[in-house]
């Protein structure tokens, strides 16, 4: 939706809850209830044995308290426990739904919500709309006995004329892709210089082993979330650079030693670290566009490709739906209006034939 914003005289407003202490705080006998109509009776059976005549022990340094019962809340510590809380929590959400008034026509296209665990967005082209709605969803919410932490409440408006949004955390992300792509450099010279000793003991540890724990402690603190950057050749390039230079570090190669970037390519088994977010984008794509076309992601890239379709004058911003679009025509396939949308959706629907086609770069 951002890439909107900046191609397209469009802008739109994100309302972001937290709530305290979620897990603590749902209503056991509503989450039962909920559940009555998601499992069978034998589920439902095994979920009432986990969730009643629960004890707690408080523990404070050796010293533990006796124990007393616990009726609110999910038992954390396990896979079940954030199923149950994702369950609970779509049900109270669709009842605030029910609650919230008409949303505003300009919103048509523009999705309504995002979640994930306990953090939910609310998006509108109306600032006002949003305010108004904000009590009626911290009331609904409390009713399901979950809380809206108002100190964690964020207000970011997503436009061209402004700022602030480019430094908004999502998913442990920067909504702007350059500004994320300087954070993640700056955790990934950390995680590398947390190791450095392991890299200087070259006689001990072989560049194999090296290469392999570069591969899995350190790369994927550089990449992570890659499939969602749009950025520039220049700023591809000064990653290439960066990630060269942390395995010139590794394999002990410093000036005045030289070695070409396709030896150095060869020794670690790896390649320009462009390539990889380039596919790791493309395999995005075959992800997302295989949700239901009523999902997030789908309204956002369907809200991009639909009327009003009035650019602005200038060169566009490279964004993430521009670079997407510019992938999809080194394989051959436009990506410029509807039709072409659906025709992608398509051909991601079939794994292998979406594979053959993220390999198909021209």
């Amino acid at each position: 939706m951002s890439a909107k914003t900046q191609r397209h005289p469009f802008t739109y407003h994100m309302l972001g809850i937290d709530m305290s202490r979620a897990f603590d705080t749902i209503n056991r006998q509503r989450l039962l209830e909920v559940m009555d109509g998601v499992v069978g009776p034998d589920e439902r059976k095994l979920l009432r044995l986990l969730l009643e005549r629960t004890t707690l022990v408080v523990r404070v340094g050796q010293a533990t308290s006796e124990s007393f019962s616990n009726t609110v809340g999910t038992p954390q510590g396990d896979g079940l426990s954030p199923v149950l809380f994702t369950c609970y929590l779509e049900a109270a959400l669709r009842d605030v739904l029910s609650h919230l008034p008409p949303r505003p026509e300009s919103d048509r296209l523009l999705p309504h919500e995002s979640r994930y665990a306990d953090d939910v967005n609310y998006y509108s082209t109306s600032l006002d709309w949003l305010r108004a709605a904000l009590p009626i969803i911290a009331k609904v919410l409390e009713s399901w006995s979950l809380y809206v932490n108002t100190q964690k409440t964020e207000w970011v408006t997503v436009s061209s004329t402004t700022e602030n949004w480019k430094t908004v955390k999502q998913l442990g992300s920067l909504m702007a892709t350059n500004e994320d792509i300087q954070r993640r450099k700056q955790w990934a010279t950390i995680a590398f210089k947390n190791m450095y000793t392991l890299w200087l003991r070259r006689e001990h540890v072989s560049e194999a082993r090296r290469v392999r724990l570069y591969n899995a402690y350190v790369l994927p603190t550089l990449l992570y979330n890659c499939c969602t950057w749009g950025s520039t050749k220049a700023v591809s390039d000064k990653l290439d650079v960066f990630h060269r230079q942390q395995l010139r570090s590794l394999l002990g190669i410093h000036y005045p030693n030289r070695i070409t970037n396709i030896e150095l390519y060869r020794r670690c088994q790896s390649q320009p670290i462009s390539e990889e977010v380039h596919r790791r984008r493309m395999t995005m794509l075959g992800h997302v566009l295989r949700l239901p076309e009523d999902t997030p992601p789908q309204q956002a890239m369907a809200l991009y490709f639909n009327p009003p379709n009035t650019a602005k004058p200038g060169r566009p911003l490279t964004t993430l739906v521009t670079q997407i679009q510019q992938d999809c025509v080194h394989r051959q396939t436009p990506l410029k209006r509807s039709p072409h949308l659906q025709s992608l959706r398509q051909k991601a629907s079939d794994r292998q034939v979406w594979k053959a086609f993220v390999k198909n770069a021209q």
